[in-house]
């Protein structure tokens, strides 16, 4: 996170150190080099902070929408007890205890076998 706030700072200087080799290297005026120098840390000083506060608002823009989902995933949460809890207490009020889950109690149910057939004739 800090270098997004540095990068100003490190685009510029890197920019206007690659601007002033190039200059010195096809032979330029020393006071030619140095002018060009100032204007390319100025303008890459502007693109870096443009680039800074484009990140920034992305980052804060993630922030806000993962909140949210939190916030949604928390009423949702919320709605289902509340909606567990009316049904637990509708089911005190009419005395209706029937559980309906299906579970393996142990019941040991042994099925009709039908091995041979018996009729009366």
């Amino acid at each position: 996170m800090d270098y997004i706030h540095r990068l100003p700072f490190i685009l510029s200087a890197f920019m206007t150190v690659i601007v002033g080799a190039i200059s010195f290297k096809y032979n330029n005026g020393m006071q030619d080099i140095y002018i060009r120098m100032s204007i390319s840390m100025v303008c890459f000083y502007i693109i870096g902070t443009l680039i800074r506060g484009s990140i920034l608002k992305i980052e804060e823009e993630v922030e806000r929408k993962r909140k949210e989902e939190e916030r949604a995933r928390q009423e949702e949460l919320e709605r289902q007890q509340q909606e567990e809890n009316l049904r637990n207490e509708a089911d005190k009020v009419s005395g209706n205890n029937i559980d309906y889950r299906v579970e393996d109690d142990g019941e040991d149910f042994q099925p009709l076998f039908a091995e041979r057939d018996e009729r009366n004739q």
